[in-house]
């Protein structure tokens, strides 16, 4: 048998595009055509049709509307409109959505921190970082507490072995707080999480036993942050501090 095979040519199939079927597409009357488009740009409602929105516009309907709109991709700041929308009108807030945007929204979006008291931060008062809405509540509740005599951002290492990786890391707690307390002070080391990463993760296995994937994940990161914890409180330990975890729920008390 010889080492050397013809190379078939490969087979070109027929286009899915028929006669028949083209002709379908090009009758569908809800095809944008170029016509369509400058149609649907130039209508107006008329007087009969915004009368018939604005009666649909119920409060059950504000508040059914209202209460979807606590997801993650909307903006913070009052107006409840999606990111880039031309509707700039005032978004009439339920009260749960409300609640939930005074600790930021539980959002996960960042940005610069401006303090009011610069003097009170423990290094460059122009390069604080806020990773989530319950980072920046806590740290104006900082800047603004006179009981505070100062705070620092993620200004301290604390090394740890994480067991999920078998490696050695570096741990940056989320703030450094030094406290009045009466006459002394007090500092403390403390982490900022939400309720729900402090408890061990719960889920359901498949039904050959494997692990679902987000399960194994919420694991291997509850595991790395215990091992964070423990390090974190042996540092404060060795230097007379004190290590804390403080909650979304614990910030959404603070006045």
């Amino acid at each position: 048998m010889s080492i050397y095979t013809e190379i078939q040519k490969p087979v070109r199939r027929s286009s899915p595009w028929t006669p028949e079927r083209r002709a379908a597409f090009n009758a569908n009357p809800y095809r944008h055509t170029p016509e369509r488009i400058a149609k649907l740009k130039d209508r107006k409602h008329t007087p009969e049709e915004l009368a018939k929105m604005k009666a649909a516009w119920t409060p059950e309907a504000r508040a059914a509307v209202g209460e979807r709109m606590t997801g993650n991709t909307y903006s913070v700041g009052g107006k409840g409109r999606p990111k880039g929308s031309e509707n700039k009108n005032q978004y009439p807030f339920t009260e749960a959505v409300i609640n939930r945007l005074k600790v930021g929204g539980y959002m996960a979006y960042k940005g610069r921190f401006r303090p009011n008291n610069p003097s009170k931060y423990s290094g460059d008062p122009t390069n604080i970082v806020y990773r989530s809405g319950i980072e920046l509540r806590f740290m104006s509740y900082l800047d603004s507490n006179p009981g505070i005599v100062s705070w620092s951002s993620e200004e301290t290492i604390v090394p740890y072995f994480d067991p999920a990786t078998s490696k050695w890391r570096r741990y940056f707690p989320d703030f450094l707080v030094v406290v009045k307390q009466g006459t002394s002070t007090l500092t403390q080391l403390i982490e900022v999480k939400p309720a729900s990463q402090c408890v061990p993760p719960k889920g359901t296995l498949h039904q050959d036993g494997r692990k679902n994937r987000r399960l194994l994940k919420e694991q291997l990161t509850y595991i790395t942050n215990q091992a964070k914890f423990e390090a974190a409180t042996q540092y404060a330990l060795d230097r007379n501090w004190k290590f804390k975890i403080v909650t979304d729920k614990d910030i959404l008390g603070l006045k």
